[in-house]
């Protein structure tokens, strides 16, 4: 010790070491924040992402239905207006984006026009026939959290399916002579697409069909009419609307098939018959037939 003092001289200092617990507990309680931080991510994707979605998905579904009441207005309207050459264009939006910063999934839609596919067809006293051949509209959700659905403009019917089934939700142009129970008037809606453009649209996107009136081509009473069939892909739609507008009206019957809803007239019926063409496309841009 004397020999360090002689080198050194009395003004050396020992030098002390701190105690390092202070820098184990820093690392602690960064590791216990970075995993309260990933349980809590992990609670929000696990159980409040999905949730989020599903509501999401369902507001989107409430959005289609809507466009589709505006859609039918506008097919409404120019039936009514009866005017060639003005086209009306009705927005849809398909799908819904995912959540930002979280992971999940878009949902997405499907939008189709598919002609001949609803063949309405009238028997007659006489034996003889007459089938009217119906295009419609289709639009499927593809989602991701919440069940599927599908809204069909159909005969003038808005029809709203799910796995559970299918029912009408906007009625079509049909109905008994509230003086002649013997009478009643059906409209019948012809959606044909045309020039060419596709006929079908997958996305999460916003789109839009344009629909412009072509003719009147049926316009008349038909008599002596003993029975109807509907053959559909949502015959129980037509089942229940059938049953529910002709319930108070004692002469007729609508019974559902495995291929075909069908009414039953105990009497000779006169129909005032109409049938409109309606011309649609999907997306910008009109291409003339």
């Amino acid at each position: 010790m004397k020999i360090i003092r002689k080198l050194f001289g009395n003004k050396m200092h020992l030098r002390k070491f701190k105690d390092s617990n202070y820098g184990v507990v820093g690392i602690v309680v960064a590791v216990l924040l970075v995993g309260l931080l990933v349980t809590f991510m992990s609670i929000i994707q696990v159980y409040y992402v999905p949730k989020w979605m599903k509501e999401k998905e369902s507001e989107h579904m409430n959005v289609v239905s809507n466009q589709f009441s505006q859609f039918k207005f506008a097919i409404d309207t120019q039936t009514a207006l009866e005017d060639e050459g003005i086209p009306m264009t009705s927005p849809f939006t398909l799908g819904s984006s995912e959540l930002p910063f979280f992971m999940s999934m878009p949902a997405y839609g499907q939008l189709n026009i598919i002609d001949d596919t609803c063949n309405v067809t009238f028997y007659f006293y006489n034996g003889t026939q007459e089938e009217h051949s119906l295009g419609i509209i289709v639009f499927s959700s593809i989602n991701a959290y919440l069940g599927d659905q599908s809204f069909i403009y159909e005969n003038g019917a808005i029809i709203n399916s799910q796995s559970e089934g299918n029912i009408v939700s906007v009625k079509p142009f049909f109905k008994p002579d509230p003086i002649d129970d013997y009478n009643l008037t059906f409209r019948l809606i012809d959606i044909e697409s045309i020039g060419g453009k596709t006929t079908s649209q997958t996305s999460t996107d916003a789109t839009s069909i344009q629909t412009e009136y072509s003719s009147n081509s049926y316009n008349k009473s038909i008599k002596n009419v003993t029975e109807i069939r509907i053959s559909s892909n949502y015959l129980n739609s037509w089942y229940l609307f059938l049953n529910s507008t002709l319930k108070n009206v004692a002469w007729a019957d609508p019974v559902e098939y495995s291929d075909h809803v069908r009414v039953n007239f105990n009497d000779n019926t006169t129909i005032d018959l109409e049938k409109y063409e309606i011309w649609a496309q999907i997306g910008p841009g009109w291409i003339e037939k």
